[in-house]
């Protein structure tokens, strides 16, 4: 097993589900990171970011294609925001 990148967060574990069944359709081995720790959203303080799907780096790319095709993502949603244009700008830095 290479190198797990995340792909996408969820809210809910049917959502994660969804998308990680028609990842698998597509091939992509998929792993699910805090999906025991997500149901305890309710008793928390609010600070969990959802039930994450993971990927090999080899299935990255493909991974986010699909993502994006499905409208999980948009071109909006891979804009630098304030403080990274900021950061950017001050540092002479990109990602």
């Amino acid at each position: 097993m290479g190198k797990l990148m995340q792909v996408a967060a969820f809210a809910y574990e049917i959502d994660m589900a969804m998308v990680r069944n028609r990842l698998e359709e597509l091939g992509i081995r998929t792993y699910v990171k805090d999906e025991h720790v997500n149901a305890l959203r309710e008793f928390s303080a609010g600070s969990l970011n959802g039930v994450k799907i993971l990927v090999e780096e080899s299935d990255y790319e493909r991974a986010m294609e699909f993502l994006i095709e499905i409208g999980h993502y948009t071109a909006k949603d891979f804009e630098l925001n304030f403080l990274e244009r900021f950061l950017q700008k001050l540092f002479g830095k990109s990602k």
